[in-house]
């Protein structure tokens, strides 16, 4: 196999170093005049294949799409805190590497430094979506992002996404052809809206009379088969893409993300957290028709 990924067919976007400028999709819960949506969202495109259909949702949106179900393929992954808070009316999205961090930047604006135990977690992954050519930035936050991106700890095996990319290739390891790594990106993943035997969307309440919506996994990591593996796996040419895409994404990994919001103030936490390490690059697979 090639190591030249550039024959593929992916360059490079003159954007890559940029967060905010990959093509976002992300989870949407419920608005606040459509009630329960549990969908993956986006606006960033023109038009979108299917499962993919147009919606007008939002009014400052003009290319609005949204699907029950999003395929995609891990590449890397940031996870940071972030809260809500207020100053002088406006709105203010601050990221953080740590709650030291987010209490430094609270005492600052005269804010108790316990109140960052209101923040919520942020998950971005940077993916290959199954129909699109270029690489993406599928996002969660709250408990929806604990539930399908938490990274694995020594006391938890993480979130969903996490689960079954791990058991598909702890089984991929065990059943390959050759000495080759196996790079985690060699399998799609399908997060799904979670819908019951009467097909409406299932609902979850988590206090204070809110509502949630959790995408479903398809699929359960404790029954992957080398049967399974073959059904998900991506095929030759779109693991060189997803290398090339892998590649390519190393300084974002390793930048955390901008506020997300208009006007108000900047934070200094953000500016000078630490970047994590980035992890080494896992080595093509050799040329066999299934490598496992």
């Amino acid at each position: 196999m090639s190591n030249d990924f550039t024959l593929v067919g992916y360059q490079p976007e003159q954007y890559a170093d940029d967060a905010e400028r990959y093509p976002l999709i992300y989870w949407l819960n419920t608005t606040k005049l459509g009630g329960v949506v549990g969908a993956w969202h986006t606006g960033d495109f023109d038009a979108m294949p299917e499962p993919w259909h147009r919606v007008e949702r939002f009014d400052n949106e003009e290319h609005g799409h949204e699907s029950t179900a999003l395929t995609f393929v891990p590449l890397r992954m940031r996870q940071q805190w972030y809260m809500s808070i207020t100053n002088g009316g406006a709105k203010a999205v601050p990221h953080y590497m740590d709650a030291a961090a987010a209490a430094k930047f609270l005492e600052k604006y005269g804010m108790a430094p316990t109140a960052y135990f209101g923040m919520r977690s942020s998950s971005q992954v940077l993916a290959m979506v199954q129909g699109i050519d270029r690489p993406v930035v599928v996002q969660t936050k709250g408990l929806v992002a604990m539930t399908s991106f938490k990274r694995p700890t020594r006391k938890s095996p993480g979130g969903d996404v996490y689960r079954m990319v791990n058991a598909m290739l702890g089984v991929a390891n065990q059943t390959k052809k050759g000495a080759d790594q196996i790079p985690h990106f060699a399998f799609w993943v399908t997060l799904k809206q979670p819908v019951n035997a009467k097909g409406k969307v299932v609902t979850n309440e988590v206090g204070g009379g809110a509502v949630i919506v959790y995408p479903e996994l398809v699929g359960k990591p404790e029954e992957v088969t080398r049967e399974y593996l073959v059904q998900r796996f991506i095929g030759r040419e779109k693991l060189q893409l997803a290398h090339a895409m892998y590649l390519d994404g190393e300084a974002w990994a390793n930048e955390p993300p901008r506020n997300d919001f208009e006007g108000g103030f900047e934070s200094d936490a953000a500016a000078t957290a630490e970047p994590r390490p980035a992890a080494n690059a896992p080595q093509p697979i050799g040329e066999e028709d299934s490598p496992f």
